[in-house]
């Protein structure tokens, strides 16, 4: 991720694609290079992960196996979550939309996310 988005960034978009398509086909894990990630994060067997492109995730972050930061929408504007720092989401977690999970936020497994999670709160479920 870090070296695609660093091709990226120097214009060479065509060898950031196939970096990150080589990637993809190797690990299952697909991040789009324009997603800003935080120092420390920690990706736990990332099979299945998908993380958009204008998703943010803050520093010490823990993300397991099959999690999906992605949008409802494709508008051109921000329509990915934005995930505060010290975040625990599990697996097969989806957190769709420009919403913000608050620091020290737990996302429990399987849980589908469609609307901002406040600091300090653990979330189970369908929470819309």
């Amino acid at each position: 991720y870090r070296i695609s988005r660093i091709l990226l960034f120097l214009r060479l978009n065509f060898f950031s694609n196939i970096l990150m398509l080589v990637v993809k086909i190797l690990t299952g894990v697909e991040i789009n290079p324009l997603a800003k990630i935080g120092k420390c994060c920690f990706f736990d067997h990332g099979i299945g992960t998908v993380i958009g492109e204008t998703a943010i995730i803050g520093d010490n972050c823990i993300i397991y196996h099959n999690v999906t930061l992605g949008a409802k929408e494709f508008v051109n504007k921000k329509r990915h979550p934005t995930i505060g720092n010290n975040v625990v989401i599990g697996a097969g977690s989806i957190i769709l939309g420009d919403i913000v999970i608050g620091d020290n936020a737990k996302i429990g497994a399987g849980s589908i996310i469609l609307k901002d999670v406040l600091p300090n709160q653990t979330v189970v479920g369908l929470y819309k």
